[in-house]
C-alpha cells in the first residue's frame, strides 16, 4: 500500500501531466526513482531500470554547434547525472 506522503506526490505528477503544467525541477530530478519505488511496491519485486541515450540531450548540443549555451547545456548534464545517480544509488 501507498504512504499519505506517496499518494500526494503521486497526485502532483497527475496535477503536472494532466494539468499541462511545467514540472518542478526537484520532481522531475526523482521522477524515475518515484516510479521504480511505485512500481516495486505494485509487483513486491525489485525493479530494475534499464537506460538507453542517456547521452543524447548533451550530444546533440555538441553535433549542433550549440556549445556557447553552456548554461543550458550544464543543466542538462547536471538533470541526467542526479536522475541517473538516484536510482542506481538508491535503488
Amino acid at each position: 500500500a501507498l504512504t499519505d506522503f506517496q499518494i500526494t506526490k503521486l497526485n502532483k505528477y497527475y496535477d503536472y501531466f494532466l494539468n499541462n503544467k511545467k514540472i518542478d525541477m526537484s520532481d522531475l530530478k526523482t521522477s524515475l526513482y518515484f516510479l521504480s519505488e511505485l512500481l516495486e511496491i505494485h509487483h513486491n519485486k525489485k525493479v530494475f531500470i534499464l537506460v538507453d541515450e542517456y547521452d543524447k540531450p548533451v550530444n546533440y548540443f555538441l553535433e549542433k554547434g550549440l556549445n556557447e549555451r553552456k548554461e543550458t547545456r550544464d543543466q542538462i548534464v547536471n538533470l541526467v547525472e542526479t536522475i541517473l545517480s538516484k536510482c542506481g544509488k538508491d535503488n
